[in-house]
């Protein structure tokens, strides 16, 4: 996923994902932060749609990897422009788009507008999936019955919680409601999470962005407040791991 606003670097970058094996571009017009709108980016995009059209073109004619778009409503309630944006970004190219029933004015409160996802749906002939709201199996189920969407993508449900995925594929399958992970799923996931960003980032880095991670993963274990508090001064993998190692001891 990439974000700016400059149409011949955003194709640059779009080339140069492709030579590095991505097998879609997503660009990304949804996100609120102000560090990304200030300069024009992100949920910023929305307010000028002819030149997020432009940065659409500009990629699609440069690779032969599906580019997509993921959008808010619009930058407020005022302004809801999805409709509209999802129309002019399906003509210059997008091969899907991916919608949060937020505008960029709620950042993630309150609740997601599904109803417009739905009418992003019927405007455009391209697949859109619905982004807001969705936790487990049968929210991701409603979602696509009430809109009619391609399908979900999952945003902050996923967080401290990968197993989310499984339980919506196989609710959406099956039926079935799968039992949460269980305590010890949560804290060998939390292991796993840091060992990879470890080898990603380098353990300095990984160890201070664990942190917030690993917060999610303890959330609702027993003394979880003083398990957080412990990891906060970890500073390597391994006194981490040491900490984990002494909570699941002193629980047993």
């Amino acid at each position: 996923q990439l974000f700016g606003s400059e149409p011949d670097i955003m194709a640059l970058g779009a080339k140069e994902m492709e030579k590095a094996g991505a097998d879609i571009i997503d660009i990304n017009m949804g996100c609120p932060m102000q560090k990304v709108v200030k300069n024009g980016d992100g949920s910023a995009l929305m307010k000028n749609i002819p030149l997020a059209a432009e940065v659409v073109k500009a990629m699609a004619e440069v690779v032969h990897i599906p580019v997509t778009v993921k959008m808010r409503l619009g930058w407020s309630r005022e302004t809801e422009n999805c409709v509209e944006l999802a129309e002019a970004v399906e003509e210059a190219g997008a091969m899907a788009i991916t919608v949060h029933g937020r505008t960029r004015e709620d950042f993630y409160t309150g609740h997601a507008d599904w109803e417009k996802i739905g009418e992003v749906v019927r405007a455009v002939h391209i697949p859109v999936f619905g982004n807001g709201d969705v936790v487990d199996g049968p929210s991701a189920d409603r979602l696509m019955k009430e809109t009619g969407c391609a399908g979900v993508a999952i945003g902050r449900a996923a967080w401290g919680n990968p197993w989310v995925f499984k339980a919506v594929n196989t609710y959406l399958e099956t039926g079935e409601i799968l039992p949460p992970p269980t305590n010890a799923m949560r804290l060998s996931m939390a292991r796993e999470h840091l060992h990879g960003l470890v080898e990603e980032k380098g353990e300095h880095v990984a160890v201070r962005e664990m942190r917030a991670h690993a917060s999610r993963y303890f959330h609702g274990l027993p003394e979880a407040a003083a398990l957080r508090r412990s990891i906060m001064k970890a500073l390597t993998e391994e006194e981490f791991n040491q900490v984990l190692d002494q909570y699941e001891k002193n629980r047993h």
